[in-house]
């Protein structure tokens, strides 16, 4: 438990569990053995970012709302045909100098803004 970071909550209850705690429990179950192979895959919901694809970045920039000071920025890889999205996005949460950048092929690819 304590080498999956759950070592503290040990006594908690594993209903009361986050659904990443319940991933990390998973992990540790399957550490426990002594295995010649372990495979991790990304769990579906990581990968699945709502109906438009920008949950995880409206999640992402409310966060760092609360960690950045002004003139503090932030670098997100993203999806083709996200780049408007996003550069409203950041508007809207009170960032300048907004990039949206393309990758080799033209396609939106990085996304990145200062906080105001």
């Amino acid at each position: 438990m304590k080498t999956v970071g759950l070592y503290p909550l040990s006594k908690l209850r594993v209903g009361k569990y986050s659904l990443g705690m319940k991933q990390r429990l998973g992990i540790a179950q399957a550490i426990m053995e002594d295995q010649q192979l372990l495979i991790l895959d990304e769990p579906m919901n990581a990968l699945d970012g709502g109906p438009e694809g920008l949950d995880f970045y409206e999640r992402l920039v409310g966060d760092a709302l609360n960690v950045l000071r002004p003139g503090g920025g932030v670098f997100f890889e993203i999806g083709d045909g996200q780049g408007a999205a996003l550069r409203k996005l950041f508007f809207d949460a009170g960032f300048d100098d907004i990039r949206i950048e393309p990758d080799d092929a033209g396609h939106d690819r990085y996304a990145s803004a200062v906080l105001s």
